[in-house]
């Protein structure tokens, strides 16, 4: 049975636009750290409200990295695509293998194998 209490859904709204609120307030914090010079992002208290460095932090960051040994974020981004790249397509092959292995194959412990694979999260690997 559906209950439908004024108060119990003004109640039920309310937490939900908090939790958005809680949720999404970090990262509202970071875009406005994105968007400051060095020195006002280290000031205490922080702003809370945007500045006008934005695309030359974009800049800096792209072309130079986040340090003075770091890598450029274009290359640290190419490495990432590569490393994802690589890990999807050895996924997708061993998965195709094993199907194909307990489809077609008669073995001891097959359907063991079966559901093991099957409920294995795929985010394990």
């Amino acid at each position: 049975m559906i209950e439908n209490r004024r108060g119990l859904t003004i109640f039920s709204h309310t937490m939900l636009i908090l939790g958005i609120a809680v949720i999404l307030f970090p990262l509202y914090v970071a875009f406005v750290a994105a968007t400051l010079d060095d020195r006002a992002v280290f000031e205490t208290p922080m702003t809370l409200l945007p500045g006008t460095q934005l695309l030359e932090n974009i800049k800096t960051i792209w072309v130079n990295g986040v340090g003075v040994n770091s890598a450029p974020f274009w290359l640290m981004m190419l490495n990432s695509f590569i490393m994802a790249f690589s890990i999807t397509v050895g996924k997708i092959t061993v998965s195709m293998l094993s199907a194909f292995a307990i489809v077609w194959f008669r073995f001891p412990l097959r359907n063991l194998f079966f559901w093991m694979i099957f409920i294995t999260p795929d985010a394990a690997g």
